[in-house]
Parts: structure tokens; C-alpha cells; sequence
């Protein structure tokens, strides 16, 4: 019986694979064929994707009858029957939609507790996105197509699945998982990243973007184009990306930074009470510590070597280095190859920085202090809405502090109820807050419900960039 109740999909599925293989798109064709599988993963979130790929099939049988009628009319043929035909082909498609509904299918699809929302919106918006980005680039960007010509789309639906996948994984995670969680995605990003760059490196040029090498060290987004007088193009990704998600480029999407984090993550650090245990036994006057009811102190474990002033006045004379650096090559009319050449200078002294003080410190300093792009993702970030706050059920134990690998959850920070510049809303803290005090704001949106669009927007930047990011 269930099978009779599909039909009706197989069949919108089986006459757009035609129409593909029709037009000589064969991978689309097959991916049309092969998608109704996925029905057998019985979620709520697949019953939303496949209603709004019927809707979406019946808008290309749309498009194709008025193309087709237009055509005949032009030459004179007779074009009344094609278009009643197609018309209820296109009918068809979009109203297979409605048979997800059903009793039946109701109690199969909906019977999962989690909320299909953040799988489907990431969905659609993974596939939306890649597909303007097919369309509009004047190149194959999607890597399957370099080797397998018409089956761009076939990447677009396994990033977008893998989005929805993702999205639905990441949010009903136990919060204390999705600092792991975001950790492993954004070290399999970077891993991705990198094996392109040296498979292309190796001489198999479809593995870079344009065949043009660029040395993928993130300041070079920002020094590029002050060097070149052009090539904005990765500036403008950046900059559109910091708006939509805020800092979260430097937790999320960086390919240098999860790897700063990585190295930052092997300095185990005290929790705070006991940090402030092991300070008050080194002190005589314990007396004076306990009948001070205001919080304990952070241990300097937990901060960067720097104080807050000292901290941002090396950001910003490191930003400004970079950029004015970037001005005098151009002005002297130095070679491409000098200009990289700085650049390669200044990001083996970043691995450095990330093997020899990161490392050692627990504190991701490269990003929160030798990074330039951190401190534009910082402050350009401010103009997002998103936010993370700390909300008056906090007791100022300050547990949330060694988990802050961007030490933006200093005594002083805990105390504003918010996090300091550096914060990434990476939301790593919230894992460690019992009384769940820290949350995602967006203008007057529910914490909830600005965790979940934030997840939504931040996961499909990460599917998209997979796809297309790429020296």
C-alpha cells in the first residue's frame, strides 16, 4: 500500500530524469532516479525536502513548457496540445507535494520528536546558494563537474543533504557534544581545504579554483587586494559572511583557525574552582578571600599573556602592518613573487605562533591576537545581530571561562553579562554553564529560535564553502 501511495513520486521523479536525460544533463537525470531512495530515511525533515523539490520540479516543467510554446508560436506550429500536456505534467509534479500529508505518510515522516525546521531550511538554502553559484560563475566551480561534465548537480544535492543532516545533528545535540561536534566539522573543513590545495599542488590543476596559485593564509584576504588594486572577491565573501553570522567565520569557516584551536585544545585547563583552590592555599590571608562574597578571581591560566589593552593594541598595529605593507609593495611596483613572499613570511610566523604560544597557553592566540582577518571578523561582526549573552540566572561561578579558547570570558566579561571582542559565538561556553544562563540573541527572537537560525545560517556556509572553497 505504501508503495502505491509513492507512486505518484516515482513517477514526477521518473518524468524529470527524462526531461534531464531529454537535454543531455545525465547526471542530473540519475540524480532524479536515485533521490526517491531516500524517502527510506524516515524523517520529518526528507518529507519537507522532497515537497519542496516538487514544488521546485513543477516550476522547471513551468519553465520549460513556456520556452517550448514560445518557440513554436514564433515558427508558426501548433502548440495548444504541448501545452496542456506539460502544464499537467507540471501539475502533477507540484501536486505530489500534498500526498506527504496524508494520514499515512503523516505517521511515518512525522512521527520524529526533533523539529524539521533547521534540516529543511538548511536544505534549501544549501542548494539555493549553490545553485546561483553554478549559474553565475563563469567556470565549473563545483568540483565533480571539473571531472564528470552536467553532474554539478549531484554536488549540490549531497552538500545540501549533508547541510540538513548536519543542521538536525548539530541542534538536537546534547550540549555538552557540540563543542566536539563543531570542532570535528571545522577540522574536517580545513582537512578538505588543504588536501585540495596539494593535490592541486601536485599538478592536478582542477583541484584549484582558477588554476592560479594563492597562498591560503588568511590575511592575504585582506592584504590581497590592497596589493593588486583587485580581486576583491574573497574580501566580499568574507565581508557578506560576517554579516549573516557574525565572528563566526573564526569558529566555523576558517581553514587556519581550526587548527589553532586544535593546538590549543592540548593545554588542559583547571575549571575555576579549582583554580581558586589552588590559589588560596598559596595565599596566608584565606580569611580575607573567603568572607569576600564577590566571585573568585580567574586564574591568569585562563587569560592570554597580554592584558586586554596591551592584547588589542597588538591587533591593531598587526592589522595595520599588513595593510600599509600591502600599500608600499604595490607603490615600489614589487613582483608578484616578493609580495608572496611576505605573505608566506607571515604565515609560517602564525604556525608559530600557534605551535609555541597556543599550544602552550590554551588560549587560541593566533586568532584572538596575530590574525588581522580575526580582528575585522571582530569588529565588523558588531554589526550582525547576532549575540551571545549571559543572562541573569548566572551565578558567576565562572566555569564558563576555561572553555573559552578565545579568552573572551574574563572576570570582567562575566560580570557585563556579556562575552569580551574576541567571542566567536562559537557557544563552546554554554556546554559548561549549569544554570544554562548563556544564549544566543537575535533582535527579540526567542534564544531558541536564534540558535536555530544561527545554526542554520553557519552550517550552510560551511556545506556551501566546502564545495567551493579552494586556493
Amino acid at each position: 500500500m505504501i508503495f502505491l501511495k509513492l507512486l505518484p513520486v516515482f513517477l514526477s521523479f521518473l518524468f524529470m530524469a527524462a526531461h534531464f536525460s531529454r537535454a543531455s544533463q545525465d547526471w542530473t537525470a540519475l540524480l532524479c532516479l536515485v533521490l526517491p531512495f531516500l524517502l527510506l530515511h524516515k524523517k520529518r525533515w526528507v518529507k519537507r525536502v522532497f515537497q519542496f523539490l516538487h514544488i521546485a520540479g513543477g516550476y522547471i516543467w513551468v519553465q520549460h513548457t513556456v520556452g517550448l510554446v514560445q518557440i513554436r508560436a514564433d515558427n508558426g506550429l501548433p502548440w495548444v496540445r504541448l501545452a496542456v500536456i506539460l502544464a499537467a505534467v507540471a501539475l502533477f509534479t507540484a501536486a505530489s507535494a500534498l500526498i506527504y500529508e496524508s494520514k499515512r505518510m503523516r505517521r511515518i515522516y512525522d512521527s520524529d520528536p526533533n523539529s524539521p525546521v533547521p534540516g529543511t531550511a538548511a536544505f534549501i538554502l544549501t542548494a539555493a546558494l549553490l545553485t546561483i553559484i553554478r549559474f553565475k560563475v563563469g567556470f565549473p566551480v563545483l568540483l565533480l563537474e571539473r571531472f564528470l561534465p552536467g553532474s554539478g548537480w549531484i554536488e549540490v544535492a549531497l552538500l545540501a543533504l549533508y547541510a540538513s543532516w548536519l543542521c538536525d545533528k548539530m541542534f538536537a545535540a546534547d550540549e555538552k557534544k557540540k563543542p566536539g561536534i563543531r570542532s570535528r566539522l571545522w577540522t574536517f573543513f580545513s582537512i578538505v581545504f588543504f588536501l585540495q590545495f596539494f593535490i592541486g599542488l601536485a599538478g592536478i590543476e582542477e583541484f584549484l579554483m582558477t588554476g592560479k596559485l594563492h597562498l591560503p593564509v588568511p590575511a592575504m584576504i585582506l592584504a590581497g587586494p590592497f596589493f593588486r588594486g583587485e580581486g576583491f572577491f574573497m574580501l566580499v565573501l568574507f565581508l557578506v559572511t560576517v554579516l549573516l553570522t557574525g565572528p563566526a567565520w573564526c569558529s566555523f569557516l576558517c581553514y587556519i583557525g581550526a587548527w589553532d584551536n586544535r593546538l590549543a585544545a592540548l593545554k588542559r585547563r583547571r575549571t575555576a574552582s579549582a583554580a581558586y583552590e589552588s590559589d588560596k592555599k598559596n595565599r596566608d590571608d584565606a580569611k580575607v578571600h573567603s568572607s569576600n562574597k564577590a566571585t573568585p578571581g580567574i586564574n591568569k591560566e585562563f587569560t592570554a599573556s597580554f592584558s586586554i589593552k596591551h592584547k588589542n593594541l597588538i591587533r591593531v598595529v598587526i592589522f595595520f602592518l599588513v595593510v600599509i605593507t600591502a600599500l608600499i609593495l604595490r607603490w615600489l611596483g614589487a613582483s608578484a613573487a616578493l609580495a608572496a613572499g611576505f605573505g608566506l613570511f607571515f604565515g609560517l610566523m602564525g604556525v608559530g605562533v600557534m605551535v609555541f604560544i597556543s599550544r602552550k597557553k590554551g588560549i587560541m592566540t593566533h586568532c584572538v591576537i596575530y590574525c588581522p582577518i580575526g580582528l575585522a571578523a571582530n569588529l565588523l561582526g558588531r554589526l550582525s545581530p547576532f549575540r551571545l549573552r549571559i543572562g541573569d540566572s548566572c551565578s558567576e561561578c565562572s566555569a564558563c571561562a576555561p572553555a573559552c579558547r578565545y579568552d573572551a570570558l574574563t572576570e570582567r566579561d562575566i560580570k557585563k553579562r556579556r562575552p569580551g571582542l574576541t567571542c566567536t559565538l562559537c557557544g563552546d561556553c554554554r556546554a559548561s554553564c549549569k544554570e544554562d544562563a548563556i544564549q544566543y540573541r537575535f533582535f527579540k527572537l526567542k534564544p531558541r529560535t536564534a540558535r536555530m537560525l544561527f545554526y542554520v545560517l553557519v552550517i550552510t556556509f560551511h556545506a556551501v564553502f566546502l564545495g567551493v572553497a579552494r586556493i
